[in-house]
């Protein structure tokens, strides 16, 4: 089921009988059956949305979240809660404060992240030249080291040397005409940061659904250290799937020339989408997000979407033992 993105601001979001309804003034927009959504997603503070329609959401267990205009960043999410699965956190909280244990997960995760950013290269970079080819081999030598380290700082560090090839091969690349000098944020210094990080957003959006469904505790991470306000357990398990979802999509919407510079402003808080790129890039997020693809673990089609909540539940039973290892999501599709 796709999700439904408010981000017309002036427009409020209401409930009648089993349905969401979208207002301009007494205006009706549009009326979407409760049983097509899967979650709302309010895009800057133009956008209301009635008591009974958050209630009505909350009870039917569908996550409300709000981000701000640009839909750069996740300012509060209403959801039904946690979930009753208290030993699910006790374990989670066990991991997190014993690095001897969270090692192995630590090791997945990096593997995942940088074998995928590998397969990424392999398959968009042939025409990408050296650089590609040096990136491939430094990152190559990070998996190698990562899976006989047993530091978590130092696994850390390796992860940032592999993403500094990553991206050094994307400079190469991208720097002439879009002025991407390297993988930065906060404030985004050129078009294509802004719209990584904006895809990184919706995506952090979905891993966040996944987590508290399970009961996970999404503040408490494993590799991301605990920050306040961090989600610290959600990006965890986007690291692995930020080479195959969004970045393959940031590629896949340039080359089809379906964005331009001419879609981002420069404000104080760095380039922004305007909102005819960011509607495009959203529609294209939730193609791919349904589109189904093979699940190794099952050699199932799922939808992509799926895939994220069968990840965490994979995630879920190696914390309580039921599994005896991590094994991250290889993009193969």
């Amino acid at each position: 089921m796709p999700t439904l993105y408010l981000n017309e601001q002036g427009t409020r979001l209401g409930k009648k009988d089993e349905r969401l309804i979208i207002l301009r003034g007494q205006e009706l927009i549009n009326d979407i059956p409760v049983i097509k959504v899967d979650r709302v997603i309010v895009m800057g503070q133009g956008v209301q949305v009635s008591h009974a329609a958050i209630v009505f959401l909350a009870q039917r267990g569908i996550p409300l979240i709000f981000t701000s205009q640009s839909g750069g960043s996740q300012k509060a999410m209403v959801s039904a809660g946690l979930g009753n699965n208290a030993a699910l956190r006790l374990a989670q909280c066990r991991i997190v404060d014993n690095p001897n244990l969270a090692v192995p997960l630590v090791q997945a995760i990096v593997v995942g992240k940088v074998a995928n950013q590998i397969q990424l290269l392999e398959r968009y970079g042939s025409n990408w030249g050296g650089m590609g080819v040096r990136a491939k081999q430094t990152m190559q030598h990070v998996i190698q080291q990562t899976q006989r380290m047993p530091d978590i700082d130092q696994l850390r560090g390796l992860e940032g040397a592999g993403a500094a090839a990553y991206w050094g091969a994307w400079s190469a690349v991208f720097k002439t005409a879009w002025g991407f000098a390297g993988r930065a944020y906060r404030p985004t210094p050129d078009p294509l940061n802004a719209l990584l990080s904006f895809g990184y957003t919706l995506l952090l959006n979905d891993l966040m659904t996944a987590v508290q469904s399970l009961s996970f505790d999404p503040y408490l991470g494993i590799f991301h250290t605990v920050q306040f306000g961090r989600p610290s357990l959600a990006l965890d398990l986007e690291e692995e799937f930020r080479p195959c979802i969004v970045d393959r999509m940031v590629l896949d919407v340039l080359d089809a020339g379906l964005l331009q510079i001419s879609d981002f402003s420069r404000t104080e808080k760095g380039f922004l989408l305007n909102d005819r790129a960011r509607k495009t890039f959203i529609q294209a997020y939730e193609q791919r997000m349904q589109t189904p693809i093979r699940y190794p673990a099952t050699g199932n089609n799922e939808p992509l979407r799926r895939v994220l909540l069968l990840q965490t539940q994979h995630l879920a039973r190696v914390l309580q033992g039921e599994e005896p290892r991590y094994q991250p999501y290889y993009w193969s599709d």
